[in-house]
């Protein structure tokens, strides 16, 4: 071995490892010495005589460069040098040979070597100059070599974690490191992301301060950083080189290398950590743009699912299109609805196929709801329309649509919602029909069955003014003609319970006018002793409906039917605020009976009576409860005195007011 002298002012200069393979000692010689003269750099020249020990020195140990004879004892011709680069591929050739022409040169480079050289030529210049350039190209070479592993691994996959496994690795091995990382900042925190490989015998929390302030350090600056970070002896335990991550324009992360022990700061590999954070760089963007897609599409179809699940269990059927028609969403009732599942849309013209009629008018539906939304834009509510199914029967449904519109109010679609209404439909009908046998009961009962009442009346009476009749036979036919009269009026009152079921119209009525007429006629009506006091107040105009009168009717007659002895009853009229709403307070106090608290609730109750044992079906006061609601009013019965319901009752009804106080 031949080592170049170094001075004390050439101690810092980089010095080269050259493995020289040649089994001739003259050329041997003469290579050490041209190599010797070198100013800079300085050479440190290792020499075989054989490939086979050559090939265990470099399996062993680093050189920088090969000086390789072709023609050794144990290998020949370019074989030599395929031999020498599968053992060490990043290492450069140049081959020393005695003969030199183009075809050579071709195989040479073809065979992997950088550079070659004539053995006649052998200078000290153009020896140096010639292991230089074999240097450089293959530093070049490997860079690119190393730039297309980390590009390749970045477009290997875009699953980001095996993307930063792959390329880590293959950063590492291509750096000739023993460690390389990827540090990312989320949320303001940088951590460790990935890494490849591990520094033996190395603690790192030992470096914790140091390191993060290198990491700051590169994110703020967004250059690189190269530090040899040392124990308290001043031993180098560890050499980083970190560069930036940046990552649409903002530095977003770390990439580093570390070697144990000391490493050489080289710009070479400096320029391409960063071109390769590059790489990983935009491999780092694509992988998040692609997770971003698939976390997108992950949501869309969560939703979906929702929609889908909410679609399934809405009581009726829903179809969903885009701006062209086409069939995006349709649930499972609405395939019931229709009688089979139709086929989906692909165009506007797809989706009115199936036969449709207007309910009301018969006309065949030539443009139905969703298609007005899709051409128009208009929305449709509950449009009737009678449908042919899939399954020959037919269906009635409220069709409602209405289009979809972007955040610019752009159509991109439209909804369309359908309701069977068919059993409703037939209900109605039902309905209809009972009600018209209703109807003509009731006729026959108010005209017929009274027209025979009548009769019977005017037949007793003639019975009672004949001269054969006593006063016990009188006192008879007083008791028919009296039930009669009550049949009359229980028919009267099925009439008035049947009329107040059905919507009549709201009319204005004067109670001062109205109240003294129904008290005359009620005084009228009794022999006994009977007093009724009324009290009015200044525009007494509610509203109310044409049943008003019976209601009062009720309520006063009732006082007198069921007390006994001398009846007094007080009528009053009062204007009253309550709710917000203005109304005129009638009361209607007697000293009879009175009502227990028990029966108060449901006095006004189908069926219910007082504790009166004068005869009735109990359906007065449930056709006044019905007046009064439906004139919207409130009616209660509260003890004439607080407190002693044997001292008489107390009705008390409000009705809203209808005259000049009320418009004010």
């Amino acid at each position: 071995m031949l080592v170049a002298p170094l001075s004390e002012s050439s101690t810092n200069r980089e010095v080269v490892l050259v493995l020289l393979i040649e089994d001739n000692p003259g050329d041997a010689v003469l290579i050490e010495a041209a190599l010797e003269r070198s100013i800079e750099p300085d050479f440190e020249v290792h020499v075989e005589k054989r490939l086979a020990p050559a090939l265990e020195r470099l399996a062993s140990e680093r050189f920088q460069v090969v000086l390789l004879d072709l023609n050794l004892p144990d290998s020949r011709g370019f074989d030599t040098v395929t031999a020498v680069q599968s053992a060490l591929p990043n290492t450069p050739v140049v081959i020393i040979t005695g003969d030199v022409n183009e075809e050579f040169a071709r195989k040479a480079i073809q065979a992997g070597a950088q550079d070659y050289l004539s053995k006649d030529e052998i200078r000290a210049h153009s020896l140096v100059r010639s292991i230089s350039f074999a240097m450089e190209r293959k530093r070049t070479e490997r860079e690119l070599h190393a730039l297309e592993h980390v590009a390749s691994a970045a477009a290997a996959t875009l699953d980001l974690q095996s993307l930063l496994d792959t390329m880590l690795a293959t950063l590492r091995t291509e750096m000739e490191s023993d460690r390389a990382a990827l540090l990312l900042v989320h949320d303001g925190v940088l951590s460790e992301e990935a890494q490849a490989g591990t520094l033996q015998g190395i603690d790192p929390s030992s470096f914790i301060e140091v390191e993060e302030k290198l990491n700051r350090q590169v994110l703020l600056s967004g250059q690189p950083s190269f530090d040899q970070l040392r124990n308290d002896a001043g031993d180098v335990l560890r050499t980083v080189l970190k560069v930036p991550l940046v990552i649409g324009g903002l530095v977003s992360g770390v990439v580093e290398v570390e070697w144990a022990g000391a490493h050489a700061e080289r710009p070479r590999e400096t320029y391409l950590m960063t071109v390769a954070a590059e790489r990983i760089a935009s491999g780092v963007a694509n992988s998040q743009a692609y997770e971003s897609v698939k976390r997108s599409e992950r949501r869309s179809q969560e939703e979906r699912s929702r929609l889908r699940a909410i679609m399934d269990t809405l009581p009726v059927g829903i179809l969903i299109t885009d701006a062209e028609g086409r069939q995006l969403e349709s649930n499972i009732l609405r395939s019931r609805m229709f009688g089979g599942t139709p086929l989906p849309s692909k165009s506007i013209e797809d989706l009115c196929r199936i036969k449709a009629w207007y309910l009301d008018t018969g006309d065949p539906v030539e443009e139905c709801p969703i298609v007005k939304a899709l051409k128009y834009g208009v929305i449709t509510l509950g449009e009737a329309i009678i449908i042919e199914r899939l399954d020959g029967n037919t269906s009635t449904i409220l069709n409602s649509a209405a289009p979809i519109r972007d955040p610019n109010g752009v159509l991109i679609g439209a909804v369309g919602v359908q309701q069977d209404i068919s059993e409703r439909i037939r209900l109605e009908q039902d309905l209809k029909v009972a009600m018209e046998r209703g109807e003509f009961y009731i006729d026959l009962l108010t005209h017929d069955v009274n027209n025979a009442l009548t009769v019977t009346s005017g037949y007793l009476q003639l019975a009672r003014g004949s001269d054969g009749a006593n006063d016990r036979v009188v006192k008879w036919l007083d008791n028919a003609m009296a039930s009669i009269n009550d049949s009359a009026r229980l028919i009267d009152t099925v009439r008035k319970v049947h009329r107040s079921g059905q919507s009549l119209q709201k009319v204005k009525v004067d109670l001062d006018v109205l109240l003294p007429e129904i008290i005359g006629q009620v005084l009228s009506m009794e022999r006994g002793e009977v007093e009724i006091a009324y009290s009015g107040t200044h525009d007494a105009t509610v509203i109310g409906t044409e049943l008003l009168p019976d209601l009062f009717i009720n309520i006063i007659g009732n006082a007198v039917k069921h007390s006994s002895g001398r009846i007094a009853i007080v009528v009053t009229v009062r204007p009253q605020l309550r709710g917000g709403i203005e109304y005129l307070r009638v009361e209607v106090a007697d000293n009879g009976p009175g009502i227990p608290d028990d029966i108060k609730d449901r006095l006004f109750v189908k069926g219910e009576r007082g504790l009166s044992r004068a005869p009735g079906q109990g359906l007065g006061l449930f056709l006044v409860s019905n007046i009064v609601a439906e004139a919207g009013g409130k009616i209660w019965v509260e003890d004439r005195v607080p407190g002693d319901h044997a001292r008489g009752s107390r009705f008390v009804v409000l009705l809203p007011r209808g005259g000049e106080q009320a418009r004010a």
